[in-house]
């Protein structure tokens, strides 16, 4: 499967021990593993374009009036790149790996020489970490995202020192102590036993689960503190309540591309815990599943964070970033500027990334 979860198949293909005597042996691998990883290249294609999008620089079309608007446009576009960047790195080492694979270069050939046995395993040992610590690190920059607007909502700066922790540093903590108990002390080798599996387990889902359920409390909670900055302020027209639709629904966007991209891999889990009762076709068409929809985040989180629209070089966002600039220094207010519904759909200019609610 195209997800932190990849040490399994290492392992299952590798060390046959691990499941002798499991259904899982009577599966001719030969037949499934050229369509899998035409899924993961096809799937991981298209999201490299999607993530690549993201990076690249973009000339806004809705300009910051304020500097707090400035402030908050710059920061949140700050996160997106991160996101895309972790998202990047991640499809990336999924197409190297299923090259690798196409060429034959896999754990489970029986007919290869011992020596390309153990090349073939320590390859997909190193890859598969890759991938995991770069997705790892793309559920540790949603969070950030998520939190730095329920920050930017209560009217408060960012804690990019703070992000850029969570978003690498411990990933790469989960992801070695996941793997070492896998692997230790040989990497052409997997280790049976619950104390070897449990901590790669336990990081891999319990990761997924708490995006799924912090990131919605954190946006429900951001959603609210709009609401009420709006009320006390006396303004809550039909015109603001469009403007309270559409953070909603971008809120649910967000939310809903990682749901659909990484449940699968929790219902994957659940059945590991019932392996031997499960048929192996349904872990089969399981993963065939999840190799088409965990690479397909970066491409969704394009749309979601971004949209549609022109790209452009570096020198011309910075010369419109500049220039918002002066037109801020010539205007500093503090208020809230409220636009219409309409311009808030601008992707990262969206009311996740341009309102800024008053102190509550």
């Amino acid at each position: 499967m195209a997800s932190p979860a990849q040490q399994s198949i290492c392992c299952l293909f590798h060390n046959s021990s691990v499941y002798n005597g499991s259904h899982f042996s009577e599966v001719n691998w030969s037949e499934i593993k050229e369509a899998y990883n035409w899924i993961c290249l096809v799937s991981a294609s298209l999201s490299a374009c999607g993530a690549i999008y993201q990076i690249l620089p973009r000339a806004p079309r809705y300009f910051p009036k304020t500097q707090r608007e400035l402030d908050a446009f710059v920061r949140q576009r700050s996160l997106i790149r991160w996101l895309a960047v972790a998202d990047l790195m991640a499809v990336a080492g999924i197409l190297t790996r299923s090259i690798v694979w196409q060429a034959h270069r896999i754990p489970w050939r029986p007919q290869q020489g011992e020596a390309n046995i153990d090349f073939a395993h320590l390859f997909c040992a190193v890859i598969s970490g890759w991938v995991m610590f770069f997705y790892l690190s793309t559920y540790a920059w949603t969070v950030c995202y998520s939190f730095d607007i329920m920050r930017l909502v209560s009217d408060k700066g960012s804690k990019m020192v703070l992000y850029h922790i969570c978003g690498w540093v411990v990933p790469m903590v989960l992801t070695v102590g996941g793997l070492l108990p896998f692997y230790l002390p040989s990497l052409t080798s997997c280790r049976d036993g619950k104390e070897h599996w449990l901590p790669h387990y336990l990081v891999t889902y319990c990761s997924i689960l708490l995006v799924i359920i912090i990131t919605p409390v954190l946006y429900y909670i951001s959603s609210k503190k709009v609401r009420t900055s709006m009320r006390r302020r006396g303004l809550y027209t039909n015109h603001e309540r469009r403007v309270i639709q559409t953070i909603s629904s971008k809120y649910f966007a967000v939310t809903l591309v990682f749901f659909v991209c990484w449940s699968p891999n929790l219902v994957n889990g659940i059945l590991l815990l019932f392996e031997d009762k499960v048929p192996s076709g349904y872990f089969i068409s399981l993963w065939n599943y999840m190799a088409v929809v965990n690479p397909m985040q970066a491409l969704l989180n394009s749309l979601v964070y971004r949209g549609f629209g022109s790209c452009t070089f570096g020198g011309q966002e910075a010369f419109e970033t500049e220039n918002a600039r002066k037109r801020v220094r010539k205007n500093p207010r503090e208020g809230v500027q409220y636009q219409s519904a309409t311009d808030f759909e601008d992707s990262e200019n969206a009311p996740l990334l341009s309102f800024r609610a008053v102190s509550i």
